[in-house]
């Protein structure tokens, strides 16, 4: 009867360990597979990019210059006004500004929304004042 009792207690003290072992670990959700691109906007002779990422419902505002690299997640509501201006700029830059009409496009910013894009040319300087007033918007979320 001693030896039933002993091995009871023993059974009894190492059972929360067991259950302890077998929790499910939290899900992270700083995993970027998942994450979709909702656009980014490429300043390429600074090396400078700066993209709003949506990832499982969360929003992120992606810095880059020069290899070093930032990012803060924003609300809802933030996501939802910088997507509204960056949508604006676009489509205003892409079908109400002139053509480039030179012979050779050197690109200075590449516009990327959804599954579209847009590239300004060296010689297009109102398009390129617009997208660096947009780029200097876009650096105040962070």
């Amino acid at each position: 009867m001693k030896n039933f009792i002993q091995i009871v207690l023993c059974f009894l003290i190492t059972l929360p360990f067991t259950f302890a072992q077998t929790r499910v670990q939290k899900e992270s959700n700083e995993d970027l597979r998942n994450a979709r691109m909702k656009f980014a906007l490429e300043n390429i002779s600074e090396v400078e990019k700066i993209e709003l990422v949506e990832n499982n419902g969360s929003f992120t505002v992606m810095h880059s210059l020069n290899k070093k690299n930032l990012s803060r997640k924003i609300s809802g509501k933030s996501a939802e006004e910088i997507d509204q201006q960056f949508l604006e700029m676009f489509l205003n830059l892409k079908y109400k500004q002139p053509e480039f009409n030179g012979k050779d496009c050197s690109i200075v910013f590449k516009m990327s929304m959804r599954m579209d894009s847009y590239e300004i040319c060296k010689g297009e300087s109102e398009k390129i004042a617009l997208a660096k007033s947009l780029l200097e918007n876009l650096k105040k979320v962070l």
